[in-house]
Parts: C-alpha cells; sequence; structure tokens
C-alpha cells in the first residue's frame, strides 16, 4: 500500500513525520531519542532549539 507502513507492533499506519523538539544543549539526548524511531523505519525531525522546533510543529 502506497504511503502506508507497519509500525513496531506490526499495525499498518500512514507514514507521518514524527517531530521531537529538544533543547539546543542537549544534542546528544536529542540524537539519542531520534535513534529509536529512525531505525523502526518512521521519520523523524530533531529540533535543537525552540524557534525550530516551533517551525516544525507548524509544517
Amino acid at each position: 500500500m502506497a504511503g502506508m507502513q507497519s509500525g513496531p507492533a506490526g499495525a499498518r499506519a500512514a507514514i507521518l513525520p514524527m517531530h521531537l523538539p529538544v533543547d539546543g544543549g542537549e544534542e546528544k539526548l536529542g540524537d539519542y531519542l531520534r535513534k529509536g524511531p529512525v531505525e523502526s523505519g518512521y521519520n523523524a525531525d530533531l529540533a535543537r532549539d525552540g524557534d525550530q522546533g516551533l517551525a516544525l510543529a507548524r509544517a
């Protein structure tokens, strides 16, 4: 099915970006938090500051 992907539990779900707003001072934590969803086949956008996080949330 186009636009669909199996999630971790095998359920079918639309492919939607996952937004992880993370404070810019926590670079290693942000990279770690993004790693799991990406390895599971999801898209994940990581914000390094509040302005970037707000822009991603509005996109």
